[in-house]
């Protein structure tokens, strides 16, 4: 089964100095690694901030676009697909998500097939 991985909050690597951030790229691209290695990796992407973005909705008898986000929660940063026998194993994974250590949040949702 397919599974979600959302890594939300504010992004630490702004807070970082530059060796830091370097250090955590190598981290991340060594997780990402063995994700791949051993056959879960499916997809990963970083989202630009909420502000770059639009929203889309229906109001008014018709859709409405506004910059940006006006949800008052933690802003999606990163996300990765994974393939995992439960969500146990999904959990364990989300765990070695090196931006989790710094404070950010991963929720983990099944990925419902055909939808």
């Amino acid at each position: 089964m397919q599974y979600i991985l959302l890594g939300s909050g504010n992004d630490p690597e702004e807070r970082m100095h530059e060796f830091e951030q370097e250090q955590l790229m190598e981290e991340t691209s060594q997780f990402v690694h063995s994700i791949v290695q051993s056959g879960h990796y499916r997809a990963s992407a970083r989202l630009e901030s909420p502000e770059k973005g639009k929203t889309v909705l229906w109001s008014d008898n018709r859709f409405q676009i506004r910059e940006g986000s006006e949800s008052s929660r933690p802003s999606v940063q990163f996300c990765y697909i994974v393939e995992c026998s439960d969500m146990q194993e999904a959990l364990s994974i989300a765990g070695r998500i090196p931006l989790v250590r710094l404070g950010m949040e991963v929720e983990i949702r099944a990925v419902v097939p055909g939808q």
